[in-house]
């Protein structure tokens, strides 16, 4: 069951670096707040660690196989929404634990 998980979160790796370095890019740097550069990587791997964990979470509610392919809307929802909104929901925090 472990090794389903971390395959849940190489597979959401690829995808949460690209969109929290986008999201990071875009919110470092707002009101005179600096997000800083050696947050990058923890947020990847936070961020791909959160969405491997809903995505196994919802293996688990499910109750199907683990190599069973998602439907269309499931691939959209786990390979793009959620890694944006957790890439987003993270540098809010990082920003507000700066203040």
């Amino acid at each position: 069951m472990f090794l389903v998980f971390l395959g849940f979160i190489a597979q959401q790796f690829a995808v949460s670096a690209f969109y929290f370095f986008i999201v990071w890019a875009v919110m470092r740097k707002r009101n005179g707040m600096t997000i800083g550069d050696v947050w990058l990587v923890p947020g990847i791997f936070a961020t791909a660690f959160v969405c491997g964990l809903a995505r196994f979470a919802f293996w688990i509610v499910s109750g199907e196989n683990a190599s069973a392919p998602l439907s269309e809307k499931a691939t959209s929802f786990f390979f793009i929404g959620l890694p944006i909104l957790i890439a987003i929901a993270l540098c809010v925090f990082l920003r507000r634990q700066k203040s």
